[in-house]
């Protein structure tokens, strides 16, 4: 992944968690950059407490159940990692969390 599309995803990411952050009693945002020695993958990796205990994770990927009008937005992310046929974005939600793990070369 090039650094302007790696940029524009965790932009996303920060930018989607502190919104939704704003709308919990008690927010969190946890995030990681590391490298996997094994296969020299990288990985970000994005949690935040969310108001919902889970999502319907297809539902907020869609681009017509986006809060956000601007480029911002899950759907904008997942159609980035589209030109990345060996990269790919991991999406879980459950206890309050939703956790985004972007891997990538």
């Amino acid at each position: 992944m090039n650094v302007v599309d790696l940029t524009l995803q965790v932009s996303i990411f920060f930018s989607n968690a502190i919104d939704e952050s704003k709308q919990v009693p008690v927010s969190q945002i946890n995030f990681s950059f590391h490298r996997h020695n094994k296969d020299g993958s990288y990985h970000f990796v994005m949690e935040n407490r969310m108001q919902e205990e889970k999502v319907d994770l297809d539902a907020i990927m869609q681009e017509e159940n986006q809060k956000k009008t601007s480029d911002l937005n899950l759907h904008s992310a997942k159609n980035i990692l589209r030109k990345y046929s060996d990269d790919k974005l991991i999406t879980s939600s459950g206890d309050y969390l939703l956790k985004q793990e972007l891997i990538f070369k």
